[in-house]
Parts: structure tokens; C-alpha cells; sequence
């Protein structure tokens, strides 16, 4: 009996040192445990987001990089194609004046909107270039560079307008009656591939532009008064010519009577500022303000 009371006391304390002291010891092992783990998991992912972000800091860097080399091969093979097209234009499309009065009339090749829209073009991707190398072809710079300024202000103003403008009047005055602006006569002096360049790959150029570079649009009223500012002058000096020579740049307006002239011209305005909006509503669409948005919050990633 004594023996059993003896284990029966002993027992009761070992119960009794079990159940005050080992379950706090676990519950303190677990907690570390978990703590250990979590700090663990904590760390894991800083990691992984810091390589992230070292990740995506490298494929922007070189999307721009990529993007930056894109814009300089195009805008100078673009520059080039257009000095080259205005120099053979000038000095070796020349039309006898018995094929065509009008080609031989006062203003020789600046009489033609074609000729001024290659040379406007040439200036304009010599300024690009110009820019890739001293400016910035930043989506939204903190500080826009004089060159830039030029640059997107001289695109969206007359190199989008006025490059469209004269591909679609010329193709589809072609489609209508080719002889009211390049007369069957012209197929020996003019080659087919200078045609193609100055009013089809032209279009072609402008909106490639639009596509590899960011602009930023000026103020509509600015924009709309250089491009009006600019069409007034032609026509004005399509008039002077007339004047002096007694002869319409373009045969359609030797077929049309004064009121159809006038109402022909308004057209024309119209069309050219609709031109405008088309390649703002394009510029925007391309790298309006939802594409600043993600790239201003990916910087801001970067740099947290």
C-alpha cells in the first residue's frame, strides 16, 4: 500500500509538472517558429520583388534603347529620301512648254503643293534627327528641349496635315479623272517611283512618325492658325500665279467656274482641318494620357 501511495504521489506530480510548465514551453516554440518563418517569408519576398523591379528597370532600359535606335535609322533614312526626292524633282523632272503650259509657267516647281510638302517634309525629319540626338523623345519630359518644342509643333501642325492632304486630294482626284492633276502627259518626264514617293509613301512616312515617336500636341488654336496661316499663303500664291500667267496650278480649277472654285477651296479647308483632328485624335490614342500614366507609375515602382 505505501508503494502505491508513493507512486500515485509522484505521478500526480509529474501530471501536475506536465501540465504547468511543458504546454507554455511549446506554445513559445511554435511562436518563435512562426515568427522565424514569417521574417523568413518576408525576406524571400523583398527579394523577389527587388529582382522584379531590377527586371523591370533592365527591359525598360532597353525598350528605350531599342526605341531610341528605331527613331534615328527611320528619321534619317526618311530625311534622305525626301532631299533626295526634292533635289531629282528640281533638277531633273523638267517638262517641255509645249507639253504642258502650266509646268512652265511663272513659279517653276514651287508652284505645286507636292513640291512645298517635300521640302516641309525633308525639313521636318532632319529636325527629328536633330532631336534624337540633342533632344529628348521622352513620352512626357519634365522639361521640353527647344528642338522638341519645333519638332512636335512642326508635325502636328503641317507635317501630319498637309503629308495626308496631299495624298488623299491626289488620289482621288486621280481616281476621279487623272488629267485634272497629272496629266498622261507627264508619264515621260515624271517617273512612276518619284509619284509613289511624293504622294503615297509620304503618307506612309507620316504616320510611321506617329508611331515611333511621342509629341506633344500644341494648343488647338495654335495649331489650326500655323496650318490655316500656312494654307492662306498657298492660296494666295496659287492666285499670284494665275495673275501673272493667266494660268491655274491645277487644271480642276480651269474646269470649275468662279463659285464652284470658291465653294471647291472651302472644301479643301475643311478637309485639311479635319486632317488636324485626325492626327491629334491618332497622336492620342498612341500616347495620350493612359500611356503616361503607366509609364510615370512603373518609374515610380522603380523607384521605391
Amino acid at each position: 500500500m505505501q508503494f502505491q501511495s508513493f507512486i500515485q504521489s509522484h505521478s500526480h506530480v509529474s501530471f501536475h509538472e506536465k501540465t504547468n510548465e511543458r504546454p507554455s514551453a511549446l506554445v513559445s516554440g511554435y511562436m518563435t517558429d512562426a515568427a522565424t518563418c514569417v521574417c523568413g517569408c518576408r525576406k524571400k519576398k523583398k527579394k523577389r520583388e527587388k529582382k522584379y523591379q531590377l527586371h523591370v528597370s533592365d527591359c525598360l532600359r532597353t525598350s528605350r534603347e531599342m526605341q531610341q535606335g528605331l527613331a534615328i535609322g527611320f528619321h534619317v533614312i526618311t530625311f534622305l529620301q525626301y532631299a533626295f526626292a526634292v533635289y531629282y524633282d528640281y533638277t531633273y523632272t523638267i517638262v517641255p512648254h509645249n507639253v504642258l503650259k502650266g509646268h512652265g509657267a511663272f513659279g517653276g516647281k514651287f508652284k505645286f503643293l507636292t513640291f512645298w510638302d517635300a521640302i516641309l517634309q525633308a525639313v521636318f525629319f532632319l529636325i527629328c534627327v536633330l532631336n534624337d540626338c540633342f533632344g529628348t523623345n521622352a513620352v512626357n519630359p519634365k522639361k521640353l528641349p527647344f528642338i522638341r518644342k519645333l519638332k512636335d509643333d512642326l508635325h502636328a501642325s503641317l507635317g501630319f496635315p498637309i503629308a495626308m492632304f496631299v495624298g488623299v486630294i491626289f488620289w482621288t482626284l486621280m481616281f476621279v479623272d487623272r488629267e485634272l492633276v497629272l496629266p498622261k502627259a507627264l508619264d515621260p518626264y515624271f517617273p512612276w517611283w518619284l509619284n509613289h514617293l511624293l504622294h503615297t509613301l509620304i503618307m506612309v512616312t507620316t504616320v510611321l512618325e506617329m508611331i515611333v515617336a511621342p509629341r506633344q500636341y500644341p494648343k488647338r488654336s495654335r495649331g489650326l492658325g500655323i496650318l490655316g496661316g500656312f494654307m492662306f499663303i498657298y492660296l494666295a500664291w496659287v492666285h499670284v500665279i494665275y495673275f501673272k500667267s493667266g494660268v491655274w496650278v491645277y487644271p480642276v480649277m480651269e474646269v470649275l467656274t468662279l463659285p464652284l472654285r470658291i465653294v471647291f477651296i472651302v472644301v479643301l479647308l475643311v478637309i485639311c482641318m479635319i486632317l488636324y483632328f485626325v492626327g491629334e485624335t491618332l497622336n492620342n490614342y498612341l500616347w495620350g494620357k493612359k500611356c503616361v500614366a503607366v509609364t510615370e507609375s512603373v518609374d515610380l515602382d522603380l523607384k521605391t
